[in-house]
C-alpha cells in the first residue's frame, strides 16, 4: 500500500524518468535468447572490434581481474553477454531497434547513437542501464526523425559478468521511409550488372561489371562499394569497386583464359565461326552495400549478393590468308614481299615480318609491323644481299575475336649482280666416281651428293627427299656435325632414261623410273620449324651421256677392219 503522498511522488517521478527519456516500447512477450551464427564481416564495414584487459586492484584483501571484451557481430565467448541487433523496422519517422537479450540486465547498458547525414547533425544520445532495460530491453524506438533521411545508427551494448565485461558495437546505414509507406530498398538507388557491350560495341570475349547509379539520388557522404569475385576451377579472385556519389558509374574488365573452337565456313573467303568458352573461370558473384563515412565512423547498408555464369558466346568473322611470298631485286637491294587477301574493306590486327640471317649466330632478326585498318594487303621487308634468312609472318586480328597465325620459310638472297648464294644453305653436287666393270674395266658412275653448307656449323638442316626410283616413299636426312652430306646413286635413274650411256651396263635390265628429284631443306628455330621451297633437277641433264657405250665402239671398229682386210 502506498500510503503516504510522498511515495506516491516517488514512484510517479520514476515513471516519468523512465518514459520521458526515450520513447520506448516493451514487447508483449519476452523474447528468448538466441545464438547467432558470427557473420565475417567485409572490407569497409562499420562494425569496430577491439580487445582489451587490465588488471585493478579493488581492495587491500586480495586481487582480480577485470575483463574488458570488446567484439563486433561479437567472437561466441563474448555473444553469449551481449546484445545484438536482430533487425530494424523503419517508419516514417521513428525506427524500431530489435535486439536479442543475452545475458543478465542487471548490469546491461545500452548505448544508442543517431547521426542525420544530410544535415551533418548527431540527434541526443540515449543511454539506457538499470531499471530502464527491465521493461525496455530488445525493442528500442527512436522518434521524431524525417521522412526519406539518411541515418547513421552506432549500438553499443555492455554486461559484465563474473568479473568479466563485454562491449559489442555495431553501426547500420538506415533510410526512413516515405510518408506515403511506398516500398523502398537501397539496391533501389543503384545497378550491379555483368555485360559484354562497352560503348555500344559488343564483344566475344571481354567481360565486364558495372556499376552505377540509377537516379539522382545519393547517400550523403556515401557511396557505393562492390566486391566482386570470379569463381575460377582450383582458385577465385576478388577485386573491389568504389562508386562515389559524384560519379555515374564505374567498369572493370573480367581478364581470364578462353578456349577457342574455330571453324571453317568457307574456305574460298576465309570466313570462320569462332566458339568462345572461358577455360577455368565460370561464374562472377559480387556482394554490393551502401557506404556512409562520418567523423572515421563507417555505416554500411544492407548487403545483397547476385551469382552469374559465364556462358560461352559465338562470333563470325573473315581471317586474312598468305596468298604468297617472293624475294623481289632491286637496284638498291632485295625485299620480302608478301602478299595478302582479306574479305572484309577493313579490320583491326597487324601483321610482322621478320628474318633472321642464318650465318650469323649473333644477328637479331629484321623485323617490321604494320597495322592493317588501312592496307593494300601488300607488305615488305628490306634484306641484305648474298643471305639465307629463317622469315616469318605473324597476322594477329584483334577484333572480334583476338587469333593469330604464323608462317615460317627459308629465303635466300644473292649478289646483286649474281645468281649464287655465297653462303648456300645445303650444296647439291653431280659428280661421278669410277666404279670396276665385270670386265675389270673402270666404269664412271654417277653421283649426286647434298653437302651442308660451311657457314652452318652447329645447326641441323634437315634434307626432304621426295620418291625416286626405287625409293618410292618421302624420306628426311639430317645434315650434322656428324654427318654434314648424304650421296645417292643415279645410275638407275639415268640408264632407265638412257640404257646406251657410259654409265650403264652393256645389256643390264633397268627397271624404268622418272629422272626428275625433288628435295627441300628445313631449320629449326627456337623450335619452330622453317621449311624452303621444293627444288627439282632433271637428273640427266646434269652428265654428259653417249649413245653407245664403250665396248660397243670398240665392236664396231674391229668389225669394220675385218671387212676391209677380207676385201
Amino acid at each position: 500500500m502506498l500510503s503516504r503522498p510522498s511515495d506516491i511522488l516517488k514512484l510517479a517521478v520514476s515513471s516519468l524518468l523512465l518514459f520521458s527519456f526515450v520513447c520506448v516500447n516493451s514487447a508483449e512477450e519476452s523474447l528468448a535468447p538466441e545464438e547467432l551464427a558470427a557473420d565475417i564481416p567485409l572490407p569497409g564495414t562499420g562494425i569496430s572490434t577491439s580487445s582489451l584487459s587490465s588488471d585493478n586492484s579493488v581492495s587491500t584483501a586480495h586481487k582480480y581481474t577485470n575483463k574488458l571484451r570488446r567484439s563486433a557481430y561479437a567472437a561466441p565467448s563474448a555473444e553469449a553477454n551481449v546484445d545484438r541487433i536482430k533487425s530494424v523496422e523503419i517508419e516514417p519517422t521513428q525506427i524500431v531497434i530489435i535486439t536479442t537479450k543475452q545475458g543478465p540486465v542487471d548490469s546491461l547498458k545500452i548505448h544508442i547513437e543517431l547521426v542525420d547525414l544530410k544535415d551533418n547533425r548527431t540527434l541526443p544520445p540515449v543511454e539506457l542501464f538499470g531499471l530502464f532495460l527491465v521493461v525496455a530491453r530488445g525493442r528500442y524506438t527512436i522518434p521524431f526523425l524525417k521522412p526519406e533521411r539518411w541515418y547513421g545508427l552506432r549500438f553499443t551494448s555492455e554486461n559484465e559478468l563474473n568479473g568479466e565485461a563485454n562491449v559489442h558495437t555495431e553501426t547500420r546505414l538506415l533510410r526512413t521511409a516515405s510518408r506515403q509507406q511506398t516500398g523502398f530498398t537501397p539496391n533501389q538507388l543503384y545497378e550491379v550488372m555483368m555485360h559484354r557491350n562497352l560503348d555500344g560495341e559488343e564483344s566475344a570475349e571481354r567481360l565486364y561489371v558495372t556499376s552505377k547509379w540509377t537516379g539522382q539520388e545519393r547517400v550523403p557522404h556515401g557511396e557505393l562499394q562492390v566486391f566482386v569475385n570470379v569463381h575460377c576451377e582450383s582458385s577465385s579472385t576478388t577485386e573491389q569497386m568504389i562508386l562515389h556519389n559524384h560519379e555515374d558509374s564505374i567498369t572493370i574488365e573480367i581478364s581470364m583464359d578462353l578456349l577457342y573452337d574455330i571453324k571453317n565456313l568457307n574456305d574460298t573467303i576465309h570466313q570462320v565461326l569462332a566458339h568462345i568458352t572461358p577455360l577455368k573461370c565460370h561464374k562472377v558473384c559480387w556482394q554490393s552495400f551502401l557506404l556512409a563515412r562520418l567523423s572515421s565512423t563507417d555505416y554500411r547498408g544492407d548487403a545483397s549478393q547476385e551469382c552469374r555464369d559465364i556462358e560461352s558466346t559465338t562470333s563470325v568473322t573473315y581471317l586474312r590468308h598468305m596468298k604468297q611470298y617472293a624475294i623481289e631485286k632491286h637496284a638498291s637491294g632485295f625485299e620480302l614481299v608478301v602478299d595478302t587477301e582479306l574479305n572484309e574493306d577493313t579490320e583491326e590486327g597487324f601483321v610482322t615480318l621478320s628474318a633472321l640471317n642464318l650465318a650469323k649466330d649473333d644477328s637479331k632478326p629484321r623485323m617490321k609491323t604494320f597495322g592493317t585498318a588501312s592496307t593494300n594487303g601488300t607488305f615488305h621487308l628490306p634484306l641484305s644481299p648474298d643471305a639465307v634468312y629463317a622469315a616469318q609472318y605473324q597476322y594477329t586480328k584483334v577484333k572480334p575475336i583476338h587469333f593469330t597465325t604464323t608462317e615460317h620459310f627459308l629465303i635466300e638472297t644473292t649478289f646483286v649482280n649474281s645468281s649464287k648464294s655465297s653462303y648456300p644453305l645445303v650444296v647439291a653436287d653431280f659428280h661421278t666416281e669410277n666404279r670396276t666393270r665385270n670386265d675389270s674395266e673402270p666404269l664412271p658412275v654417277p653421283f649426286i651428293t647434298f653437302s651442308r653448307g660451311d657457314a652452318y656449323t652447329n645447326r641441323e638442316v634437315k634434307l626432304h627427299l621426295g620418291p625416286f626410283c626405287e625409293n618410292k616413299e618421302s624420306s628426311t636426312e639430317i645434315l650434322s656435325d656428324a654427318q654434314s652430306s648424304f650421296t645417292i646413286n643415279l645410275v638407275q635413274a639415268i640408264c632407265s632414261q638412257s640404257p646406251n650411256a657410259t654409265f650403264c651396263e652393256h645389256g643390264a635390265n633397268y627397271t624404268k623410273c622418272g629422272p626428275i628429284l625433288c628435295y627441300s631443306m628445313s631449320v629449326a628455330v627456337h623450335g619452330d620449324e622453317y621449311p624452303s621451297d621444293v627444288r627439282c633437277h632433271n637428273v640427266t641433264q646434269h652428265f654428259s651421256l653417249e649413245s653407245l657405250s664403250l665396248p660397243c665402239s670398240r665392236n664396231f671398229i674391229s668389225l669394220l677392219i675385218l671387212i676391209l682386210l677380207v676385201i
